[in-house]
């Protein structure tokens, strides 16, 4: 069933909800929905104040509390519908176009809405939106990209660096915070390259293929772990020995780059397993 053709579609409707293992606060996260993200409520799972969901981006499942998500009988977005993305870390959503008042909402890198309009000549500072409870906002220019296109590598590779000292976050996929797997999840999906969720995970997706370390270009992903089939952590190669990633390795909890001959990452320490991995699409 397409998208278009359910009879009702489900939005997070707070800037940011991590799912869960369990139906309570002491479950430990699973993963992490936005604003404005589709999930899909999996049937007969509703206890008390939680419900489970599945997200429409990577099925991804995980607890949440039902007053986090909005149904709506049509999509949020339609196909000629004017679309912006959060271009920064996070952005201020404001109900007026005055700053000087409580802002309604803060939302992270990534996010996507809806286009009411964009102001006069005189007053281009401001894009008026449609929230997900149907209320118009908004949002200064200066925080977002119309009609996003979809990047290149080496506008990816570039992007990314404008997310250092993210704080970790376990189970994050957003600026808000998050973990070594979320951040490279993240970043493949701005060239609209839609990988697994876990590194466990990626280093097997049948996107990949496998290189060895010797082999390294800009872009490919690089794992460590105790094997293959225990994987610890994912960075992405930047070039001269160096790659991006989230950690809290090193007594520094937040997205960094670091260099392939650090005790920690030269496969001599606790993660003697290394491997390599490119994207398909990019092979010759």
């Amino acid at each position: 069933m397409s998208l278009a053709s359910k009879s009702t579609h489900t939005y997070v409707k707070v800037p940011q909800v991590y799912m869960l293992e369990g139906p309570n606060l002491n479950a430990k996260v699973a993963s992490e929905a936005i604003y404005a993200e589709e999930v899909e409520i999996i049937p007969g799972t509703k206890k008390g104040k939680w419900i489970q969901i599945q997200t429409c981006r990577d099925g991804y499942k995980g607890w949440i509390q039902a007053s986090s998500i909005q149904k709506m009988k049509s999509p949020y977005l339609q196909p000629t519908d004017t679309v912006l993305k959060i271009a920064r870390l996070r952005a201020f959503v404001h109900r007026i176009t005055d700053t000087e008042q409580v802002p309604l909402l803060a939302l992270a890198k990534g996010t996507t809405l809806k286009v009411v309009q964009e102001k006069e000549e005189q007053n281009r500072r401001w894009i008026e939106v449609r929230l997900i409870n149907g209320k118009s906002a908004f949002i200064q220019r200066g925080d977002v990209v119309i009609n996003p296109k979809t990047m290149t590598l080496s506008e990816m590779l570039e992007d990314s660096k404008s997310e250092l000292n993210v704080p970790y976050a376990y189970g994050g996929t957003s600026t808000f915070g998050s973990d070594c797997s979320g951040f490279v999840q993240r970043q493949f999906a701005k060239m609209d390259i839609k990988i697994p969720r876990d590194s466990k995970d990626q280093i097997k997706w049948d996107g990949f293929k496998s290189i060895a370390l010797e082999e390294l270009e800009v872009g490919d992903s690089i794992f460590w772990g105790v094997s293959v089939d225990k994987i610890r952590h994912v960075g992405i190669y930047l070039g001269q020995n160096q790659f991006i990633h989230q950690t809290v390795q090193e007594l520094k909890p937040y997205a960094r780059i670091s260099s392939l001959d650090d005790a920690k990452w030269n496969g001599k320490s606790d993660w003697p397993y290394r491997a390599a991995r490119r994207l398909k699409s990019f092979l010759p």
